[in-house]
């Protein structure tokens, strides 16, 4: 057997690369519907582990409804929304918010496993390190922009609308 470094890495390793490209190409057309659907602030809280599961039972539901309604968007975007109205765009959001979980997983599970087996080149190990901050990135990202469209000094002023930054 050769003990020659790998200079090219395993066809396995480009099928998933593709698969993960359209994930991100899926999470990006969805984060946009998210977006014109003015969804975006709906959950108002950061849960990255806790938060995947969606509210199930009608007191889990009236739970998360008086949280966004402690919020400006409520009172500027979505006045007198239903509880209905209310669900749709929280899954909305909560659906963007599980595709980039799974995108995680999806991602950093085999990227590990491909480095750990050798299914990559170094030069590829190195690239997949930069693909993952780059992911990681987009999550600090992502919860940076709910947060600062939840910021209660938008009540002050009429003109100041919260969204997604």
């Amino acid at each position: 057997m050769s003990t020659a470094r790998r200079t090219v890495d395993a066809p396995i390793v480009g099928y998933w690369s593709l698969f993960c490209a359209s994930m991100v190409f899926g999470i990006v057309v969805w984060g946009g519907l998210t977006r014109l659907t003015e969804s975006g602030l709906s959950i108002v809280e950061w849960k990255p582990i806790t938060g995947a599961k969606l509210p199930t039972s009608d007191l889990e539901w009236d739970v998360e409804f008086e949280k966004y309604k402690q919020h400006p968007e409520y009172h500027k975007v979505h006045v007198g929304i239903t509880l209905e109205d209310f669900q749709r765009i929280y899954f909305m959001e909560w659906f963007h918010r599980n595709i980039g979980r799974l995108f995680g997983i999806v991602f950093l599970g085999p990227a590990a496993y491909f480095v750990a087996k050798g299914k990559v080149s170094r030069k590829g190990a190195v690239k997949l390190g930069g693909l993952g901050v780059l992911l990681l990135g987009q999550g600090v990202m992502g919860w940076y922009m709910v947060t600062s469209g939840l910021k209660e000094g938008m009540r002050e002023r009429d003109d100041d609308l919260p969204r997604v930054s």
